[in-house]
């Protein structure tokens, strides 16, 4: 990457202190290659998007996210070319996307007894949602610890579990041999919704509000101590979720 360069060392003072696309622009400029205006803005929004998404290496170097963010303003705000425009806040919005303390993406599916769900149907209470597949080894063993948290807090917290079985059926099986008396939607039918939480792998876990905001994203599962955590953090007052994405807006 060429901020890691000598050549390119500039490029964390522009980051960091001038927050500017100007001043990226400038440095890029005392390269040859990189004289370009159009492209010197494709270079800085490739590297953007690399450094809050792309696995970090070596060659990545580690920059503040909110400086970040404030350059894609920069950018958003001053380019003469729209679809760097349109990128830049797109950037921003993928950025955003399941951060904590932003709002849980809304579903509603399609429940053991055929009913729909809504995930704003909380009954004022945390949302504890598992995303897993009723034939996953992983899944089975870790549903055993959901139902002893279930039992303990199911006062305190709604456990949702939304599965992606092919057949439902075989789900709904498992959870009445099991005695799992929690919520269990049928995932299935909206698949897109693997996209909007990033399931990579199942279980995966979210925690949210009382007013659906994401606390923990993603969550602990039972394994991590989820347990813990809760009682240390949640279970003695009203806890509202965190403002981290406040930080990049500031």
């Amino acid at each position: 990457m060429y901020a890691v360069s000598k050549n390119g060392s500039e490029i964390d003072s522009d980051i960091s202190k001038s927050k500017s696309i100007v001043a990226l622009k400038n440095t890029l400029n005392k390269n040859m290659a990189f004289h370009d205006d159009k492209l010197q803005e494709i270079i800085v929004l490739k590297g953007i998007h690399d450094a809050f998404f792309v696995k970090k290496t070596g060659e990545y170097k580690l920059f503040p996210s909110r400086q970040m963010f404030q350059v894609l303003d920069s950018i958003a705000i001053t380019s003469k070319q729209p679809e760097h425009k349109l990128i830049a806040k797109n950037i921003q919005k993928k950025v955003l996307n399941l951060y904590n303390g932003t709002d849980a993406p809304y579903f509603e599916l399609n429940d053991s007894k055929n009913k729909i769900f809504k995930i704003t149907e909380t009954d004022g209470k945390y949302l504890y949602i598992s995303f897993i597949h009723s034939k996953s080894m992983a899944c089975q063993e870790e549903l055993t610890l959901v139902k002893e948290l279930y039992k303990k807090y199911k006062k305190e917290i709604k456990f949702i579990s939304i599965t992606f079985d092919e057949n439902f059926k075989d789900a709904v099986k498992l959870f009445n041999d099991k005695k799992y008396d929690w919520t269990l939607l049928n995932g299935f039918e909206n698949s897109d919704l693997l996209k909007t939480y990033n399931i990579k792998a199942y279980p995966t876990y979210y925690f949210v509000s009382k007013n659906l905001k994401l606390i923990n994203s993603p969550a602990q599962s039972p394994k991590e101590n989820f347990e813990t955590i809760f009682l240390k953090n949640y279970k003695s007052k009203e806890y509202e979720a965190p403002k981290d994405y406040e930080e990049l807006l500031k």
